[in-house]
């Protein structure tokens, strides 16, 4: 069996879903994120340690 593949031109309609896609992710990371990353300097050991921990129910043993 051969495999055959086809190509279109892209066209503006093509691009306007992805465009959405990647404002929406914007969003999402300024919500998430804030103004930058700033806040993330100033957690102590500690605190980046349970923020990036994970729960013991989460590991496969």
């Amino acid at each position: 069996m051969r495999h055959v593949s086809s190509r279109r031109p892209v066209d503006r309609d093509d691009l306007h879903p992805l465009d959405r896609i990647l404002v929406d992710k914007a969003a999402l990371a300024r919500t998430v994120v804030g103004g930058g990353e700033s806040w993330l300097a100033s957690l102590s050991t500690d605190e980046l340690w349970d923020l990036v921990a994970r729960a013991p129910e989460a590991v496969d043993a």
